[in-house]
């Protein structure tokens, strides 16, 4: 606590140090119940979250540094609008705050505070991101041949080594500042979260290498100069026999043989139990229902967490979602049930194998494979 009030950093770390009304927490400004300072803030009860008091989510004795770090986040999370900003606060709650990795919580009071909050973070994104993708469906498709080309995600900053000096350095001074801040979360000075909270928009996390998220992009790219996109990872075998026969060729031509008009888009399912769908081999036609597919697949690449064959996994649900959607006049679709599990839960693991089963069980009820 008192690293944080010298302002070593030298930044602004708030403290929330006006007193509030009501039933306040033994740290200054942070109140017992947060709706209570969402309502002083003019926040509206109906966009906010029921969330808990800052202090069940803490062990007992927490300092006032930590309280502070939670809160920052806690308080973001209560009102995010957007999946990726609830993922964002949501995430690194978790991880820095949430019980152990792999591990237990010490009370039950605890568990079922981060349990409540679990449940109402998971029934927000779920309905953000179906009115996200209904709305991208009534509107946004994309003229046949695609939109033009969309920049690659920005660059986010690398937190793979500690920073030497936490003192702004000629051009770089925000850099520098933005690693140590990182750097002091993963070395769990967690007082230092009360300015993290802040850079969703700047800062990535992700639970495999980052560069994998580039896939999607490339593949928009190669799309907009083709009629049809063939991807595979180098590591895909290719049968020797079927080489000669040109693999769009069969992949097109079965179906055709079949009575049925050419795919648009082409991905190989696992068994049910064994993984999620498996993004080495993805194959796509130049057509619209492609081009929103790709859309739907390169959003999620900003989400906290995310990954690309889970992002691949959830857009395969969405968009066979919605053609049982449009068939069943309404009735019937995918209404984001499995996207909980793309992120970590309150110990700071991702349950990938929920995920499989999940979109198995999806998979299986709309499609019928």
């Amino acid at each position: 606590n008192g690293a944080l009030g010298n302002n070593t950093l030298g930044v602004a770390i708030p403290h929330w140090s006006t007193p509030v009304q009501g039933n306040a927490s033994p740290c200054t400004g942070v109140p017992q119940y947060l709706g209570m300072h969402l309502q002083k803030l003019g926040t509206p009860n109906s966009m906010s979250l029921k969330v808990p008091a800052v202090h069940a989510l803490l062990s007992v004795g927490s300092p006032c540094s930590v309280v502070h770090g939670a809160y920052a986040f806690l308080a973001r999370l209560a009102n995010c609008s957007t999946v990726q900003s609830c993922s964002f606060h949501w995430s690194f709650l978790a991880l820095f705050f949430g019980a152990p990795a792999g591990g237990l919580f010490e009370t039950d009071v605890r568990r079922d505070a981060w349990q409540a909050l679990w449940i109402e973070v998971c029934g927000r994104m779920r309905k953000l991101r179906s009115r996200d993708v209904w709305g991208l469906l009534g509107s946004r498709l994309s003229p046949f041949g695609g939109p033009r080309e969309r920049k690659a995600p920005a660059e986010r900053d690398s937190c793979s080594s500690p920073a030497s000096a936490c003192t702004a350095v000629g051009g770089v001074g925000a850099r520098v500042h933005q690693r140590c801040i990182v750097d002091g979360m993963l070395g769990r000075r967690l007082g230092y979260a009360a300015a993290l909270a802040d850079w969703e928009d700047v800062l990535g996390l992700y639970f495999d290498h980052p560069e994998k998220q580039t896939k999607v992009w490339a593949i928009m790219r190669h799309l907009a100069q083709s009629s049809f996109v063939l991807y595979f990872d180098v590591d895909m075998t290719i049968r020797p026999d079927s080489v000669r026969h040109g693999i769009v060729n069969l992949l097109v031509e079965a179906e055709l043989a079949a009575g049925r008009r050419p795919s648009d888009v082409y991905a190989r399912d696992s068994w049910p139990g064994t993984e999620c769908v498996n993004s080495g081999f993805i194959a796509l036609r130049n057509t619209r229902a492609a081009w929103l597919f790709l859309e739907l697949w390169s959003e999620k690449s900003t989400w906290a967490s995310a990954w690309d064959q889970s992002a691949l996994a959830e857009t395969i649900l969405e968009v066979v979602g919605a053609e049982m959607r449009k068939l069943s006049g309404g009735t019937y679709g995918y209404e984001s049930q499995c996207l909980p599990y793309l992120f970590p839960i309150s110990n700071g693991l991702v349950p990938y194998r929920m995920l499989t089963m999940c979109r198995a069980i999806f998979s299986t009820g709309m499609a019928g494979i």
